[in-house]
């Protein structure tokens, strides 16, 4: 009985006091640049949005100037892409050249890399890479590849999944003929 008393129920314990991080200036600003560039490799969208995140903690649980905050943010960013440690046009070329080389269509690539914040003419600039190296038809024959779809599948199971293996492709947002002519094999272009 004497263990019982001692041990304070989980619901009575005191609560954790929040820690608050210290206030953000421009020099823990670029320190935080520097660290996020450092280990991950980006658009300057997601760069943004990190020192973002901080500026917008340190003005509310500070009262740091917003304004001044921002100003720092954007030349801290310039800065970076400046001396190319951020390079929107070179991770959207590599960002596209992987997701078709995973069988991912042009219309989809194109989103994902909007999704990431790259600007438009750097978009359709690695669209028109992607275009010079086959397009959306070798990227819908990586998917069939890496999905055994199509012709990959055993012969007595073609027919039956011929339907669903469209769909797959179609979904993927590729064209309909560029589906057909990908699940056909490498033999018709």
């Amino acid at each position: 009985m004497a263990d019982r008393e001692r041990h304070i129920a989980y619901e009575d314990r005191p609560a954790r006091p929040k820690r608050i991080p210290p206030p953000v200036d421009g020099a823990q600003l670029l320190r935080l640049a520097q660290d996020y560039v450092g280990r991950f490799w980006g658009p300057a969208a997601s760069l943004r949005r990190v020192l973002l995140r901080h500026a917008q903690r340190s003005v509310r649980d500070h009262g740091s100037d917003a304004g001044q905050l921002q100003r720092e943010m954007e030349g801290i960013i310039a800065m970076m892409v400046e001396a190319g440690a951020v390079n929107d046009r070179r991770f959207a070329e590599l960002r596209a050249a992987t997701l078709a080389e995973r069988g991912v269509s042009q219309r989809m690539v194109a989103q994902r890399l909007r999704q990431r914040g790259i600007a438009g003419e750097d978009v359709d600039h690695a669209i028109a890479e992607l275009k010079g190296g086959g397009g959306d038809l070798a990227a819908a024959r990586n998917l069939v590849q890496r999905r055994k779809l199509g012709h990959l599948r055993p012969p007595e199971e073609r027919k039956l999944s011929r339907d669903k293996d469209l769909a797959v492709l179609l979904r993927g947002g590729f064209g309909f003929d560029t589906a057909k002519k990908a699940l056909a094999g490498p033999q018709e272009d």
